[in-house]
């Protein structure tokens, strides 16, 4: 095993695999585990995850090719071709199998997001960042987010120098309940009024 970069605490085994089907689970602090998000099945080790690799790695590598028809994402082509091949031209072992399908429905939703979107749509607050101080006044804080048209904010403490949660439109509806049912009409006027 061997950390992932980047993550101290996170740690990798790559293996070659020939084709087949196969479970398996993690030693955790010594207890034996499986990954939820993966899939699963049960069996005489109870719940385990399962790999099935199967090897049709000529049908992957025509699907990839640079030279498919419609093929307009060719970053995509490029990786996947990479992966699946060393320097010499040979095919790895255990490479994905990914169906022509697949790719297709993948690029179609791609496609699809990216011509009903703009670019502001996709990056709205581009260069922009915000954090508000926790000794800042609600309301004021409130009438920043307003402003600037951020839906929400981190919280930031100064005394402990790390943010301690979010400023959201859920807080501003929130206090507006507490104020309307727990005190008197005048300052519920008050706190809500645009100065």
């Amino acid at each position: 095993m061997s950390p992932v970069e980047g993550c101290p605490t996170v740690f990798q085994a790559i293996c070659n695999l020939p084709p087949g089907i196969y479970q398996y689970k993690f030693n955790v602090d010594g207890q034996w585990r499986h990954d939820e998000g993966q899939p699963t099945i049960t069996g005489e080790y109870g719940v385990v995850n399962t790999l099935y690799l199967t090897r049709e790695f000529d049908h992957i590598n025509t699907v990839l090719s640079p030279t498919t028809p419609g093929s307009r994402m060719d970053v995509d082509s490029d990786s996947f071709q990479r992966m699946g091949s060393l320097s010499d031209g040979a095919l790895q072992e255990g490479s994905p199998r990914i169906s022509e399908a697949a790719i297709q429905i993948s690029r179609c939703r791609v496609a699809e997001y990216l011509n009903a979107h703009t670019g502001y749509d996709l990056l709205p607050d581009s260069g922009k960042v915000i954090a508000l101080d926790i000794n800042l006044p609600v309301k004021q804080s409130f009438h920043i987010l307003h402003e600037q048209g951020i839906p929400v904010a981190p919280l930031w403490d100064s005394f402990r120098g790390q943010f301690v949660g979010l400023l959201s439109p859920l807080d501003f509806i929130l206090i507006l309940r507490e104020v309307i049912c727990f005190s008197n009409y005048s300052f519920f006027l008050s706190f809500c009024c645009i100065s």
